[in-house]
């Protein structure tokens, strides 16, 4: 594949490239690919750049961080202006993919970015935003202390709580996406941004908490109790 990428660059369309480092990611077992050939990719993503397609770019960046290769700075300074160029067209898994790999590679995306990424997130409909989908999205912006303007934050609230009471509801699909690693990234993340929701969320939450109890880590209980003292929020006793 190496010799392929030298010699006949030609046969390696960005479509092929993103799917190698996605598959390479995506493996059960790992995929482990050569320093050598990560090089020849990431450099084969330079050149042709301007080729991917929004789903494609995620795809080979979120590749390129589970296999733990920083394809280096011309990549990424490339894919920081396609996002705040594009950023408005991109889906909600692109974009909590995109956030993650920044994330895993230690890469800010620059406020501009992020700023794009609160406004996606402000307009992406509210079908397409799904619970575990918006605790990832706002546990990585955590991690890279950004919290999205209010307007934005209230949104994500609103969808949370709705979906929180749907799986009390017994919507089993939306149930199944509650797990306790969910749950507890995703208050975490709200307390670590300062961003304390409102009571009808707190009491969706805590009653997830009380349903879903053995889902739960100790991890994932030493960060709910620090999100609830953090956001001054007593869950109650049955909690």
């Amino acid at each position: 594949m190496i010799d392929a990428a030298h010699n006949e660059p030609h046969f390696f369309s960005s479509q092929s490239i993103s799917n190698i480092l996605w598959a390479a990611g995506n493996h059960p077992d790992g995929v482990q690919l050569s320093g050598e050939l990560l090089g020849v990719l990431a450099d084969l993503s330079v050149r042709k750049f301007e080729t991917f397609t929004p789903q494609g770019l995620s795809n080979s960046a979120w590749g390129f961080a589970s296999v733990g290769f920083n394809p280096g700075g011309d990549f990424i300074d490339l894919l920081k202006r396609a996002w705040c160029r594009e950023g408005q067209t991109y889906i909600v898994t692109e974009v909590a993919n995109l956030l993650w790999s920044f994330y895993i590679l230690k890469e800010h995306p620059g406020d501009q970015t992020l700023e794009s990424v609160s406004r996606r997130l402000a307009d992406i409909p509210e079908e397409d935003m799904h619970l575990q989908t918006i605790a990832n999205i706002l546990y990585t912006l955590a991690q890279m202390e950004y919290l999205p303007p209010r307007r934005t934050m209230e949104r994500l609230e609103d969808i949370c709580t709705g979906a929180m009471r749907r799986g009390a509801e017994g919507d089993e699909d939306v149930r199944m996406a509650q797990g306790g690693a969910t749950l507890s990234n995703l208050l975490w993340a709200m307390s670590s941004l300062r961003y304390r929701p409102g009571e009808e969320f707190l009491a969706a939450f805590n009653e997830q908490c009380v349903r879903r109890c053995d889902e739960f880590t100790d991890q994932g209980v030493s960060n709910i109790m620090f999100a609830y003292a953090n956001l001054d929020s007593n869950p109650g006793p049955a909690v």
